[in-house]
């Protein structure tokens, strides 16, 4: 998922739990993932929802959607249900300063959509609304008579060249 939103998680995640352990393992030219273990480590998220909603939501939509792999436009919002990322890194001399080059990233999880296009808002909400739900018969202005939601759940993994 390239979601600005889960981005910036990683980053964050990165920068303050992983960057000073690799900084204090690795000597220069050594390379390591952190964490170790192939099963990575949770990614933390701030909930864009109100407390009584359970496990962490955030906005999926960016101003500059990959229009090859990214869902991100038909999801709006989505609860997470699980965020795990490890980091390829290499520690390097630059003019005599150890730096730390992130190699590879690697993010998979699960996310849940919850519907939340509403119909009544009109514009392209209701279009989306209308696509997501099979409002009626597909048209404006019609009853819902029924509906198929084709996915309710999403399995992420991607694997960035450095940072995302």
């Amino acid at each position: 998922m390239t979601s600005a939103a889960m981005k910036q998680a990683v980053l964050g995640f990165y920068a303050t739990n992983i960057m000073s352990i690799a900084m204090s393992s690795l000597v220069p030219g050594q390379e390591a993932w952190f964490p170790p273990s192939l099963d990575g480590a949770e990614v933390p998220h701030i909930s864009e929802s109100p407390s009584w909603v359970p496990g962490s939501t955030l906005e999926m939509n960016s101003l500059l959607p990959n229009l090859i792999d990214d869902l991100n436009g038909t999801f709006g919002r989505v609860r997470i249900m699980s965020h795990r990322a490890r980091f390829k890194i290499k520690k390097e001399m630059v003019l005599g300063e150890e730096v730390l080059v992130v190699e590879k990233t690697q993010t998979w999880g699960e996310l849940q959509d919850l519907y939340d296009f509403n119909h009544d808002s009109g514009g392209a909400a209701q279009h989306a609304a209308i696509l997501q739900i099979g409002h009626g018969n597909g048209s404006q202005g019609t009853a819902r008579a029924s509906g198929v939601i084709y996915r309710t759940k999403v399995f992420f993994n991607k694997t960035y060249e450095g940072l995302p």
